[in-house]
């Protein structure tokens, strides 16, 4: 059934149930639709998804009445306990969790994001009650003044107080600044809120629905006459009528000129950098899109995808257009800063050698800002220099640890040096190649051997020149008649030959041969 509304737009009329029994007090979201239904006998909540038409029953042979949903979650007030308890349903993985617990009677919820509000009658009159489900927090929001009926949009909660001559005032509240404010008051029943509008029946003119936007202070009367229970989600609107005797839902859709910002983000919070989904699920045929990223950038894409590079706080904004105007919707998204733990890295000239052994180390962490040495594998810290240098004194194998440090935590790494201990083969090794200026080696101990041997005939025959010389030439030649040939005698030790053993007698390789033969030729020379 399509209808002028008097407000210079077309509605659509659509008829939700056809069940015999009684179905009341509806709820809508987007696409979903809730209600109380008796045709079980009891009354029961039941949900509609408008995309597939396909209906379910929510709650099965318990008291459960005034359902209301947001999001994925329906809540309602159910009497399995006895006394009446607020209840709640999350439609995606089909959770049944009770919210409230008080033996008094709590009634008539509301529900958005991580918020539920519902009357109550734990101080003895009736009160407005809040619960953060995030935090399990419940606040205390009315004290005595007969407030009833709550329903919240947003950080908004809209009540209904009764006056004096039985007329009804509706007080907003606003969770963040804690201020209440008076929107309207009137003969006011079944209402509730979208945005900044709140749709409401009122006796006092005649029981005509009635729809007003509290941030504009403007009111419009919509084509709906002696209709119950009356909702509103964006353009679409839900009541009961009994045009056919018993009670039904049915639903208006206003066919809006204005479109409707919505959106849906791939994710709401994480680490940095964080790339976001952005997918627009604006109704009534936006043709323009602009976004706005809470960090200096935006777009115009339809469906964009943005990345977080820093941690922060940003606030989306999606403002979709057509020719008849334009509305906005904003959404956080959180970004948090990653903490990165540092990367134990170094290397060393050399992992081994004779002791002492001294190492140069050179610390090749990432994200350090600190570091500890442990050259001794006591697990204590040696030093805290960048590149140390240590030396090895005592033979070993050393586990060498190096624990790179930042504010986020540390990281280890281990590497083994291998200390040994040099013996005697290898410290003459050594000094005979660093220090024996013959550099003797196993064929140089040859080679002096025959040397030796030709230094030892020399002398002898040296000494045979000598004695074979005249006596009376020597003495005339020193001057001297006797002092030459005494000392030319046999008796005397040459000196050369003393001077060649001591010498071989200093180099540590000098074989057992050599000096037995340079000890004959002393020997025979005396």
């Amino acid at each position: 059934m399509t209808a002028s509304c008097g407000i210079g737009s077309a509605y659509t009329e659509t008829r939700i149930t056809t069940n015999t029994a009684e179905q009341t007090n509806p709820s809508i979201w987007s696409n979903y639709i809730v209600w109380q239904d008796t045709r079980n006998g009891g009354s029961d909540i039941y949900l509609q998804d408008l995309s597939t038409k396909v209906q379910t029953r929510v709650t099965s042979n318990v008291d459960a009445e005034y359902p209301c949903v947001s999001g994925d979650k329906i809540v309602w007030q159910d009497k399995r306990n006895g006394n009446w308890d607020i209840y709640m349903y999350e439609i995606s993985s089909k959770k049944t969790t009770r919210i409230t617990t008080n033996t008094a009677d709590q009634t008539l919820p509301g529900v958005y994001g991580n918020y539920i509000v519902w009357t109550d009658t734990r101080n003895g009159g009736a009160d407005i009650y809040l619960e953060d489900m995030s935090t399990k927090n419940e606040t205390w929001l009315t004290s005595g003044t007969g407030a009833t009926n709550p329903t919240i949009y947003g950080n908004k909660i809209a009540w209904q107080t009764v006056e004096d001559q039985a007329l009804d005032k509706i007080i907003l509240y606003d969770i963040s600044t804690k201020r209440t404010t008076e929107i309207t008051y009137g003969m006011i029943l079944d209402f509730s809120m979208y945005e900044n509008q709140i749709i409401y029946n009122d006796m006092y003119t005649g029981l005509v629905t009635t729809l007003y936007d509290f941030s504009a202070k403007k009111s419009i009367e919509l084509p709906l006459m002696f209709v119950k229970d009356p909702a509103i989600y964006s353009n679409k609107i839900v009541f009961t009528d009994n045009p056919d005797g018993n009670y039904d839902i049915y639903m208006i859709t206003l066919d809006s000129e204005v479109p409707n910002a919505d959106f849906f983000a791939s994710a709401t919070s994480g680490n940095a950098p964080l790339a976001v989904t952005f997918t627009d699920k604006s109704t009534e045929s936006p043709n323009s899109w602009n976004w706005s990223f809470g960090d200096g950038t935006s777009s115009a894409e339809k469906n964009p995808v943005h990345t977080y590079d820093k941690a922060g706080n940003y606030i989306v904004n999606l403002t979709v257009s057509n020719e008849n105007g334009n509305t906005s919707k904003t959404l956080e998204i959180i970004v948090q800063e990653v903490k990165v733990i540092p990367t134990a890295n170094f290397k060393t000239n050399v992992t081994s050698g004779y002791a002492p052994l001294t190492v140069q180390f050179t610390d090749l962490s990432e994200n350090s800002t600190g570091r500890s040495w442990d050259f001794n594998s006591d697990w204590k810290g040696d030093s805290g220099e960048a590149n140390p240098v240590y030396t090895f004194s005592n033979p070993g194998t050393y586990s060498v640890n190096l624990t790179s440090i930042n504010e986020n935590g540390t990281s280890t790494k281990t590497v083994t040096i291998t200390v040994e201990m040099k013996n005697i083969s290898d410290e003459n090794s050594g000094d005979t190649n660093s220090s024996d200026p013959s550099g003797s080696s196993p064929g140089s101990s040859d080679s002096d051997n025959s040397s030796d041997s030709g230094s030892f005939n020399n002398s002898s025959d040296s000494s045979d020149s000598s004695d074979s010389s005249d006596p009376r030439s020597s003495s005339d030649s020193s001057g001297s008649s006797g002092g030459s040939h005494s000392s030319g005698s046999s008796n005397a030790v040459p000196v050369a030959p003393v001077v060649e053993l001591v010498d071989l007698l200093n180099l540590k390789r000098t074989s057992k041969l050599k000096i037995l033969q340079k000890f004959l030729f002393l020997m025979i020379s005396r």
